[in-house]
């Protein structure tokens, strides 16, 4: 009898291990339990063909669904890390100041999933001579059904001398 209950324990033992282990790597469980930031990514700035030099003076967080600020941290003269913990359904954005277009460059994201995470990296290059604005930018996040990653690509030029110069980016 005694040995029957411990072969019995090993074997909800194992399954329990078995189940915790396919939770942890399955796709959709996994990013449920992420505890990291949800949206990181990079942005540079280059004016006619020189990288700008920026700091975090040069960026001001304008919304958060989460009600909590992003991070931003410029590591070096010329790329910004970002981050937002972006746990909460709904619109994130933040703008950077003080560049030659003298307007604030918004950049914005939306969370369709509280679950999502997202990656980006941006480039803004400037030309100051034919007042245009290119947008450079990668952006990866979880496909709708929390199974796999999309990736997509976003090439755009603008006249700077518009209203608002804007990215955006999300489902």
């Amino acid at each position: 009898m005694k040995k029957s209950k411990k072969i019995l324990k090993i074997i909800a033992e194992v399954l329990a291990a078995v189940i915790v282990l396919i939770a942890l790597t399955h796709n959709p469980v996994y990013y449920r339990l992420y505890l990291g930031k949800r949206v990181k990514g990079t942005v540079q700035v280059i004016v006619d063909g020189e990288v700008y030099d920026i700091d975090e003076s040069n960026f001001n967080v304008t919304h958060t669904a989460d009600k909590r600020s992003g991070k931003i941290h410029v590591n070096s003269k010329d790329v910004a890390k970002i981050k937002f913990r972006a746990n909460k359904y709904g619109k994130y954005a933040f703008d950077i100041v003080d560049t030659p277009v003298n307007k604030p460059i918004s950049i914005s994201f939306y969370q369709a999933n509280w679950w999502n995470v997202q990656r980006f990296n941006i480039t803004i290059s400037i030309d100051t001579s034919s007042k245009t604005i290119d947008y450079n930018a990668r952006v990866s996040g979880i496909k709708e059904n929390g199974i796999g990653k999309s990736t997509d690509k976003i090439n755009r030029t603008d006249d700077y001398t518009q209203e608002v110069c804007r990215i955006g980016f999300g489902p």
